[in-house]
């Protein structure tokens, strides 16, 4: 399969222009950006190998908990964390996947520390020389022009900073306004004073954006006025934790891809099962050589379930943009069949047991409670009621 990863890798390149490490170009991949636990160093090393085995390029590390990378991003390095981002920065490169880290300073961040945050950001692009990220989304302060102007000057001072290291390296900035077009204030302050080099981000018309189209991205793009890259918050599900985003990449336009500087898709906290998803978007991005990535990811994830997975993905058909999840349609199919939904239930509560521990983790709130659904349409039970709770997450 590495062979095959290996031509996919470079029918892409050819397609959209991605290129090799420390080059501009075309950058396809995952970010771990959600709200929520950030992953272990075994599911990062996981969802690393998958993004390289189905030809994608990139892995931020961005979640919004990770200590050391916002609320304590002021702190020193414990000896842990550096080794672990030594051990991911190796396998990355093992793996051809750009490792890209991050900083959210907060909305305590002031001009006194834009020294600081410049060193903090060079110690931390030891581990991904190519590519950093500075993130100041969802601060929660009035969006002012001055606002803007700091943010502005702390991104010039942390790409001087990582470009004393590597001097092609890139820096992505995630500004507070971070969709839509709508020149404001502090959207106008903080381009007009950023350096032309920097790319930011930007995540469409709307956070969860039901579509992402080539004219939405060409007016935020001459509004930026620079290169933007694409933050796709598909499958993250913490806004709605009972739902798994597991259907077709759908509703984002293949010209998003092909005119921004990189596409990412935020993951959840599930990482295993985001890999679905990770392959759904390696299918979009273009006819693989290789055959459907998503057939060669649901095949390693469940070789000896493939059926049952396929229930799985067909009961979370849920693409892009939904952010709620009705089961009007799982209560017309027990209306219609019964039997059939009986079937989906029964192969979905299967999956409790697969192999792969983090998968069997990942899967439990659902497998848990198709496994009592699936006991209550055998007793002639159900009810609406009951299909509004599936799944029941325990409190962690």
């Amino acid at each position: 399969m590495q062979q095959a990863a290996s031509l996919l890798l470079s029918f892409i390149i050819g397609l959209f222009g991605v290129s090799g490490s420390g080059q501009t170009g075309k950058n396809f991949g995952a970010i771990e950006g959600y709200y929520g636990k950030p992953l272990s160093l075994e599911r990062r090393i996981s969802l690393v190998r998958a993004i390289g085995s189905i030809g994608l390029n990139f892995f931020m590390v961005a979640p919004k908990s990770e200590p050391h990378l916002a609320k304590k991003w002021r702190d020193d390095l414990p000896e842990t964390f550096k080794a672990e981002m030594s051990e991911l920065a190796g396998i990355c490169k093992e793996n051809s996947v750009e490792l890209c880290l991050s900083i959210s300073p907060g909305s305590r961040f002031h001009k006194g520390e834009i020294a600081l945050l410049a060193q903090r950001a060079y110690r931390l692009s030891s581990y991904s020389q190519n590519y950093f990220a500075l993130l100041f989304d969802d601060i929660g302060v009035l969006r002012s022009g001055n606002l803007g102007k700091l943010h502005a000057e702390a991104s010039n001072a942390v790409l001087s900073s990582i470009r004393k290291r590597n001097p092609f390296a890139k820096l992505f900035v995630c500004p507070t306004q971070y969709f839509g077009n709508r020149k404001s204030e502090y959207l106008c302050n903080f381009l007009v004073n950023l350096d032309r080099s920097v790319v930011i981000f930007w995540t469409g018309t709307d956070v969860v954006p039901e579509e992402i189209s080539g004219q939405s991205f060409a007016d935020f793009r001459e509004v930026a006025g620079r290169d933007v890259v694409v933050w796709d918050n598909y499958p993250v599900n913490d806004f709605n934790p009972k739902c798994l985003w597991l259907g077709e990449y759908y509703g984002r336009h293949i010209s998003v891809a092909r005119k921004s500087f990189g596409l990412f898709l935020n993951i959840s906290e599930r990482s295993e099962i985001s890999k679905v998803s990770l392959a759904r978007f390696a299918d979009f991005l273009g006819a693989s050589p290789c055959g459907s990535m998503l057939a060669y990811e649901i095949n390693d994830l469940f070789p000896l379930h493939k059926e049952a997975a396929s229930s799985l993905l067909k009961i979370f058909d849920v693409r892009p943009g939904r952010k709620t999840f009705s089961w009007s349609g799982v209560s017309a199919s027990f209306k219609n069949d019964s039997k059939s939904l009986l079937k989906d239930f029964l192969a979905v509560a299967s999956l409790s047991q697969v192999g792969n521990r983090m998968l069997e983790e990942d899967l439990r709130p659902w497998t848990e409670s198709a496994k009592i659904l699936s006991d209550a349409i055998s007793a002639k039970k159900i009810t609406p009621n009951l299909l509004d709770w599936f799944p029941t997450l325990k409190e962690k």
